[in-house]
């Protein structure tokens, strides 16, 4: 991206990236190629970052808060991730950078309790322990969309997207695995094209929401047995996450749509960038402000 080009982008509008806690405060993460922003729900600030106009790392659109004190955002030129970088906001510097073991990287993965981060170059998978700033191991042999750790173990993880074993001679559909640093315990494969990719997140330790290429939502046991259809018409570029072992969101870069897995409330879109807080309040960001509401 040319000089003159970045003089441009910078003045776009700074958009919603992530909403979550630093300490006790609920704060959003709002950026755009070269500037992120960090402010509290008062609107006081927190973390101002602007990228020199001669550096090709930009800031890439993923931000996860993570551990209660860390920001993980996502690095790299142009449309190509190259890596993240983590700022601390207690000791307020940016404590690891990793950006030169691969060519063409992507966040694939992060455990916002625990301050992990895994890293795919679409043959394998690093997995980081933010907190401690090194690697803790890789997984040669997975080449995951995305990646999401079991709440109750860090080491049992599940791979969506266009993943698949070695052992198979080609990946005709999106395949999806529970795995541990050490073997693969379950898998199975989804009807559809791979290159759409497929979502899995741990809904909590023992079942897992699935977002398929063609728009199903479903629940499956940890061992991806299918349990539950949740519907068939959503988004299927929406990203996936859930909450406190409940609530599944889907964000669009307009909107989120809250769906309530107990079963008590009906499912809601809402405008913006919405994050589910500790107490269940709605935390719902967009460019005109924050607003908090309770279903």
């Amino acid at each position: 991206m040319s000089v003159e080009s970045r003089k441009i982008a910078r003045s776009y509008p700074l958009t919603v990236r992530d909403i979550g806690l630093v300490d006790t405060s609920v704060v959003v993460a709002r950026a755009n190629w070269d500037i992120l922003e960090v402010r509290d729900l008062g609107g006081r600030l927190l973390l101002r970052e602007e990228v020199p106009l001669e550096n090709s790392l930009l800031f890439h659109p993923h931000l996860h808060f993570a551990g209660g004190r860390y920001l993980i955002a996502e690095i790299g030129s142009g449309i190509t991730a190259a890596g993240f970088r983590v700022w601390d906001f207690v000791e307020q510097r940016w404590v690891m950078t990793v950006n030169d073991h691969w060519d063409d990287v992507a966040v694939v993965g992060i455990d916002v309790g625990r301050a992990l981060a895994a890293l795919s170059d679409g043959k394998g998978v690093d997995i980081f322990d933010v907190a401690r700033g090194e690697l803790m191991w890789r997984l040669p042999v997975l080449s995951p969309a995305s990646v999401d750790f079991n709440p109750a173990n860090p080491e049992l993880l599940a791979v969506g997207g266009d993943a698949y074993l070695l052992a198979r001679e080609a990946a005709d559909a999106p395949l999806a695995a529970v795995f541990t640093r050490s073997s693969v315990t379950h898998e199975r494969t989804w009807p559809g094209s791979p290159f759409y990719g497929l979502q899995l997140s741990w809904l909590d330790s023992e079942h897992l929401v699935s977002l398929s290429p063609q728009g199903e939502l479903g629940l499956s046991s940890a061992d991806l047995e299918p349990l539950l259809s949740l519907g068939t018409d959503a988004d299927p570029d929406a990203a996936l996450s859930v909450a406190r072992g409940r609530w599944i969101l889907l964000h669009t870069d307009e909107n989120t749509t809250v769906i309530d897995t107990s079963a008590r409330l009906p499912s809601r879109m809402l405008e913006g960038f919405a994050w589910i807080a500790p107490d269940d309040a709605v935390i719902c960001a967009d460019s005109r402000g924050v607003t908090t509401l309770r279903f």
